[in-house]
């Protein structure tokens, strides 16, 4: 996967045809730029602007380093954002988006993909290179699946035996197996566990 960049189409896209029940989207995502999870602009009018953002580093207090010295990381405040025309754009830009539909009357998820080719940061041209539909049954499916499993498991892990027997069985198991990074010690630690 790794990192990208994401793009705000505010300009008239191509349409797929046939649509198939697609309606567009102007939120894309990247990895031709810059990969640093920037948030690009191309305006109404084809240029490509870049949102810049001033901030200051808060470092944690006392307090919460003693609360959590693990997640005590301190946070960045914004003073000031901004917008900025990018010119040093030349050649082609992919674009993409995926969507999910998970209503009960929408059986589809689309894939779509652009290419969009720039010259010093205007666009001179947009094609669409890729666009996929796929039912959405299956996956769904899947994701009720998980959702059952974990209810059950939670459950499972309210029950008066498992916190008795269970879980302190699985802290001494896991404590045996931590320092193992074998493959094959990992798969026995995991049919010990409950």
């Amino acid at each position: 996967m790794g990192m990208f960049d994401y793009v705000t189409v505010k300009m008239k896209l191509p349409m797929p045809v046939p649509i198939q029940g697609y309606k567009g989207s102007d939120n894309f995502q990247t990895k031709d730029l810059e990969n640093c999870l920037f948030n690009y602009i191309i305006k109404s009018n084809g240029t490509l602007w870049v949102e810049k953002v001033d901030y200051t580093y808060v470092p944690p207090t006392e307090e919460e380093k003693k609360k959590s010295a693990i997640f005590a990381i301190g946070k960045n405040i914004v003073n000031k954002r901004w917008t900025e025309r990018v010119r040093d754009v030349s050649g082609k830009v992919t674009i993409y988006d995926y969507q999910e539909h998970n209503g009960k009357d929408e059986n589809f998820d689309y894939y779509i993909e652009y290419d969009i080719l720039f010259k010093e940061g205007k666009v001179t041209s947009i094609e669409i290179t890729r666009f996929e539909v796929s039912n959405n049954f299956a996956r769904k499916n899947r994701e009720q699946e998980f959702i059952e499993n974990d209810l059950k498991r939670r459950e499972l892990e309210n029950k008066w035996y498992f916190k008795s027997f269970c879980k302190p069985w699985n802290k001494i198991i896991s404590s045996i197996f931590r320092r193992t990074v074998s493959f094959n010690f990992f798969k026995l630690r995991q049919k010990l566990l409950f």
